[in-house]
Order: C-alpha cells, then sequence, then structure tokens
C-alpha cells in the first residue's frame, strides 16, 4: 500500500513542512516521530486532524489521541512516541484518559500496531514522560518489551542509559535513537529539531564543490586536521565544536530533495554542471544520508599550546574521500568561538592578578567581566555562539543568545545570570532637573538586590558626589542590597578611580588585609565603556595604583569581547595532511617558500602531553602513541559519540591554581598565576 502523506508542524514558532522526495512510499513500516517541546503549538496530518493546547498535562493526551488515529487512517505498522508512557499505553490498550483508552481498546492500534520505538528526550525545555512514575526497572523491562529484537542490540550502546540498578531516571539522547532506529526502518519521517540547518549540501564555500574532480584518480582516504597556527595568544581554548556539529552535521542530513535542491543552486551559480551529484546520491542511498566522516578532537575546554593539532577529519568510506574536505567551510567557523574564549580567558587572568594583589579573596572572579556585546556583533548565531564561548569562563551576561545556546547545545539550564539595570534613555526621560527623582524611583522599585544605573548622563561628578552621596545617600546605605554606580563616558583611566575616591568620601571605607581600600558592601563600581584586553591593565592598574581594591570593581565589555576577532587572531587553518592513493599512503603537506609560518602538518597525527616540555605537543608522520593521543572520537557516521556539558568544559577550561584556591577558598599567591 501507498500513500502520500505531508506533515504541517509549529517548532519554537516557525513553520515547516515535510515531504517525502518522492512524494510517496510504502507505509508499512512507517516511524512517525513528534519531538515534543512545550513551545510546539500544533501539529496537523493532511490539515484534517490538529489540536492546539498549552496546558502539556491535556496537550499529552491529545497528542495520544492523534497518534492513535494517525494509526488508524493510515494503518501504521511503527509508531515512534516520546513517551514510556504513551509507548505503553499503545501497547497494553490503556491511556491517560477515557478517550484514548477507548479509541486504543476499540481500535485497530493494539491489533495492527507491531512495533513502538519509545525516546526519552534530554533537553531542559521538553517535557515529555508520562511515564516519569514508572518504577525504573518497569521501565527498563518495557523499553526491552517494545523495542523486540531488532532494537535491543543497540540499546546498551545508547548514551545515558544507567545500569539496572541505578535510581535515575534514563535519560537518551533523542537524536542519537532517531539515527539508529532509521537504520532499522527504510520509511521515517522525522519532524526534525527546529535548531537543525537546512541544507547542509550548500553550506559551503562554493569552490569545494569542484573539488571532487580534482584529486587523483583512485583517490581512497583524506585525512585533514584544524589548528592553531600561532597568533594573538600563546593557548588556544578548543570549544564550540560540539555545537557545529549537533547544528549541521548530525544525522540524516543529506536528502535527495536537498541535492535536487543543490543541483539546481550550483547549475545556476556556475553556468554549468560542475556538481557531484553521484557522490551524494550515493551518500543519500547508501548511508541513508548520514555523512560517512570520522571527526577526533581535544576535549572542549581544553587549554592547549598553539601550533598543534586541534581536532582530525577523514573519510570512513572510500567513495567519499572528496566529502572531508568539503566540510572545512563549516567546520573551521569553530575560530569563532575559540577566539572568543581564548580573548575572555586572558581577561580572566588579568583580573585574577590584580584581584589577588589587591583583595582577600577570588570569590567575586566569576563575575568581572559582563557581557554587553549582544548589539556590537554581526547576527544572532555570533551572538549566542560567541556569548556562550564567554561563559566558559564567566558567570555574568546580557547576551541571553549564549545562555539559551549553552542551554541546548551543552547542557546548562542557567549559565549565565545577570541584574537590573538602566540605560541611558530610562534616565534622561526624566529631564537633567528631575535626574535626582530617577535615581530614587530607582531606590523605590529595586528596593532589595543588585542593580546598576549608568549615572554619566550629565555630570557623573555631580551624580556620585550630590545626588549619590548627599541627597540619597541614606536611602543608599539603607537598602538590603547593592547599588552598582556605571560611569559611561571619559577615559576610565582617570574616570574610575576618581569615581572611586568621590564614593569612599562619601560612603566611607575600609582597608583589607592587602592594604588596599574597600567601599561598603552596598556599594559598587561597574566600568562599561571602552573596555577590551589591551585596554584591560592600564585601568586595572590606575585602580591599584590609587590604592583602591579591584572588589570594588566590576566590568562590561561588548565588540571587543565578540566582535574584534577574526581566524587570524588565533592563525587557524584546515589541512591535508595525509592521503591514500590506490592504496598507498602517503604523508602530504605543504611549504610555502613565500610565507614558511604557513607550513603545515604531515601525515597522521596525535597530541600527546610531553613530560619534558610540561605541555601538550602534536607528534607527526604517524609516529605518535595511540594509547597517549589526547584527541578522542567526537564524531562517527553522522553520530555523535561524545557530548560534554558546560559543566565540565568550564572545569577544563579554568585557571588551575585558581580553581584549587576556590574550592577551598584558600589565598592564592600572586606568583602562582
Amino acid at each position: 500500500m501507498k500513500a502520500i502523506i505531508t506533515a504541517y508542524f509549529v517548532v519554537c514558532g516557525r513553520r515547516y513542512t515535510m515531504i517525502p522526495s518522492n512524494s510517496e512510499f510504502h507505509i508499512t513500516q512507517l516511524a512517525l516521530v513528534n519531538m515534543m517541546s512545550n513551545q510546539v503549538r500544533g501539529l496537523n496530518m493532511r490539515g484534517d486532524l490538529c489540536f492546539k493546547k498549552e496546558n502539556m498535562l491535556t496537550f499529552s493526551a491529545e497528542y495520544q489521541c492523534l497518534a492513535v488515529r494517525l494509526s488508524q487512517r493510515f494503518r501504521l505498522r511503527t509508531l515512534v512516541t516520546p513517551s514510556i508512557g504513551l509507548g505503553a499505553n499503545l501497547l497494553t490498550g490503556r491511556g491517560d484518559t477515557s478517550a484514548v483508552r477507548d479509541i486504543v481498546r476499540h481500535g485497530p492500534v493494539a491489533r495492527s500496531v507491531a512495533r513502538v520505538i519509545i525516546i526519552i528526550i534530554k533537553d531542559s525545555n521538553i517535557n515529555v514522560d508520562t511515564g516519569a512514575l514508572l518504577p525504573y526497572n518497569h521501565k527498563v523491562r518495557l523499553m526491552a518489551r517494545v523495542h523486540q529484537s531488532y532494537c535491543l542490540q543497540c540499546i546498551p550502546s545508547l548514551p545515558g542509559l544507567p545500569s539496572e540498578d541505578s535510581a535515575v531516571t534514563p535519560c537518551i539522547d533523542a537524536s542519537f535513537v532517531l539515527t539508529t532506529a532509521s537504520r532499522f526502518l527504510d520509511n521515517i519521517i522525522l519532524l526534525c529539531d527546529s535548531y537543525k540547518v537546512g541544507n547542509v549540501i550548500v553550506l559551503y564555500a562554493p569552490h569545494k564543490v569542484s573539488h571532487y574532480a580534482q584529486y587523483p584518480p583512485g583517490t581512497e582516504t583524506i585525512y585533514s586536521y584544524f589548528e592553531s597556527r600561532g597568533g594573538k595568544f600563546p593557548h588556544t581554548v578548543f570549544f564550540g565544536l560540539q555545537y557545529v556539529l549537533k547544528r549541521a552535521l548530525v544525522g540524516s542530513v543529506v536528502s535527495h530533495q536537498k541535492i535536487d535542491e543543490a543541483k539546481k543552486l550550483f547549475a545556476d551559480h556556475f553556468g554549468r554542471e560542475i556538481f557531484n551529484e553521484a557522490g551524494w546520491r550515493y551518500i543519500a542511498d547508501h548511508h541513508k544520508g548520514y555523512l560517512p566522516l570520522r571527526i577526533k578532537a581535544v576535549p572542549e575546554g581544553s587549554v592547549i599550546p598553539t601550533r598543534n593539532v586541534l581536532f582530525t577529519v577523514e573519510n570512513t568510506d572510500p567513495k567519499c574521500y572528496w566529502l572531508t574536505n568539503y566540510v572545512e567551510t563549516i567546520l573551521v567557523q569553530v575560530w569563532y568561538p575559540i577566539a572568543v574564549a581564548t580573548n575572555s580567558r586572558t581577561m580572566k587572568q588579568l583580573l585574577a592578578k590584580y584581584l589577588l594583589e589587591t583583595s582577600d579573596n577570588l570569590d567575586s572572579l566569576f563575575f568581572k567581566l559582563h557581557d554587553f556585546g549582544f548589539r556590537g556583533v554581526s547576527s544572532i548565531e555570533s551572538a549566542a555562539l560567541g556569548g556562550a564561548a564567554h561563559l566558559v569562563n564567566f558567570r555574568g551576561t546580557d547576551t541571553l543568545a549564549g545562555v539559551m545556546l549553552a542551554r541546548s547545545f551543552y547542557h546548562c539550564p542557567m549559565a549565565g545570570v545577570s541584574i537590573p539595570a538602566t540605560e541611558h534613555s530610562t534616565m534622561t526621560v526624566w529631564g537633567e532637573e528631575h535626574e535626582v527623582d530617577a535615581y530614587k524611583h530607582l531606590l523605590d522599585i529595586y528596593p532589595t538586590g543588585t542593580f546598576a544605573c549608568v549615572s554619566d548622563s550629565y555630570n557623573v561628578w555631580n551624580a556620585c558626589e550630590s545626588i549619590w552621596g548627599e541627597k540619597l545617600r541614606v536611602q543608599v546605605k539603607n537598602r538590603n542590597g547593592t547599588l552598582v554606580i556605571r560611569p559611561d563616558s571619559g577615559d576610565p583611566i582617570k574616570v574610575v578611580p576618581k569615581v572611586l575616591d568621590i564614593l569612599g568620601e562619601k560612603f566611607k571605607y575600609t582597608v583589607n588585609s592587602k592594604g588596599y581600600k574597600v567601599l561598603p558592601p552596598f556599594l559598587r563600581v561597574i566600568q562599561g565603556d571602552g573596555v577590551s584586553l589591551q585596554a584591560l591593565e592600564p585601568i586595572l592598574e590606575s585602580i591599584k595604583a590609587a590604592g583602591w581594591s579591584l572588589e570594588n570593581v566590576a566590568f562590561g565589555s561588548g565588540g571587543a569581547l565578540l566582535q574584534q576577532l577574526n581566524r587570524d587572531t588565533q592563525k587557524c587553518a584546515f589541512k591535508c595532511s595525509h592521503a591514500v592513493v590506490n592504496g598507498e599512503p602517503a604523508d602530504v603537506f605543504k611549504h610555502p617558500i613565500t610565507d614558511l609560518q604557513k607550513t603545515s602538518k604531515k601525515g597522521r597525527l596525535t597530541l600527546e602531553y610531553c613530560e619534558e616540555q610540561g605541555d601538550y605537543i602534536t607528534i607527526e608522520e604517524g609516529l605518535g602513541c595511540a594509547t597517549k593521543d589526547i584527541l578522542i572520537p567526537v564524531f562517527e557516521n553522522g553520530v555523535l559519540l561524545k557530548d560534554y556539558s558546560m559543566d565540565e568544559i568550564r572545569h577544563r577550561a579554568e585557571l588551575p591554581e585558581v580553581l584549587a584556591r576556590l574550592c577551598n577558598h584558600e589565598p592564592i599567591s600572586d606568583g602562582e598565576l
């Protein structure tokens, strides 16, 4: 039996339509997948089965009704459900509501549905397990029952599945399950995650399209690597590859429909037929759309000296030798989060140094550099990726896109926090003659907690001395919280110490054990204008020279933190170093006489720790030791093999001595940094 099915669905506010490439297909082994989310507002099959509910409990029940009705309408033999509860209902004839129970018991589902694949989605935004109250061991038995023999063999390898004696509810990466399931089902509709990019075939530099024909006849393997060839910083913080893989390469990303689209696009773009249609058709048919590549990389968060391999890529199918460097364009974009994370960490080192020199502890270090960069970057995606990279090192941000990326791609529910804060519009609209009323209004609406007020709309000296320091002094002192005053113009080397001096005179101060002045805890300063890595140390030195502790001051950075970087900041490059042609392996490299610094590495590479040098070095030409190699497999044949959390990434990237003392609340000597 054949049928034409068009699925309409809404995920995260975006409407999608999925039509099978040939518009009709066998559905006797069809798997229907609904990636349920609390942001999903509708699912419509052929326009006549639709629901719209805000309440998740009702939503879940109506989803069950919909699944049952779909199985009746299209005589499905296989269902995929995101819920153990629903899977049990479909198999046993039970339901959460009488409507579901009646449909299941009296409909054809219990008789005709032979297999049910259950998915438990690991995502903080998704709540799908209606069987959450079932005992854990019952869930395990139920999963074994519904997966039957063809899926049982893949269950032990699913990431996140705890041992049977564990009390933790099993939480399985949905994309991995779908990847596995599709290898057992010929026909499967995947209502894909909303964060996936579009046609992965066209997400690369156009000249890549012609390269497949330029390799020598008989080429079987292309092995390439990514490194920082030097640059502004001596070390590199590796971060962002997992985002790129999840967003673009994981799962079945190639289809005949996408190939058709790419073929037409490239024909129009080049004015002739040079597209490797046969190669992509082979991936769509033979590999079911999964990219036959193997990627090994250093663990994210690792701090690696420049001029070392950071990840390698090679094809796993000899017929797809051309694919390795085809994906260079998108993989090399990790230069951006790497540069942001490295720049941010370097600023953290400076802040830690001066905090140690002028204060008694490092408790405030994680909040010393706040991300103000959202409006200063080129796109929302840049803000998200750069903002997340900064959050590897700090916890304060006004770039919420970075928080959302860390949540969606790095399993961090809340990677960064912020406070209420003013801008010039909310202050100047009161008028200069009512500036004191504007400030008093803030104290009234924020009687507790921390908030920041930009205080240079007219005269920052008058604001600090007369308004905050005299007219509102008592209210500031009596607040249950901290007022953060923000000067936002002038030379910060002069402005910040003078603001501190005025506030110290009006509100008094104490002297810490290092001999530096500290404002009362209800008062602090943030400098958010003109803060870059180059500008930071002179400002810090001026604060110290004026006798003030750094614990009084935090910083905000915008474009300098997220935008004033490029691929040459760390001279990132992706080069081929090894190939197999007609069965003969060969180490390859470039050695331009006009720029020897661009000489590339040779052969298969390992990254190993050298005791003599006390750091990591790259071993070339296949001479390294596999057991010492810190490059680990993270991606193979469309499957993500390693899924890092922000917590473990932060731990790797942390200043080691600082981390140790922060855990034990011990002082750190200046020299240790």
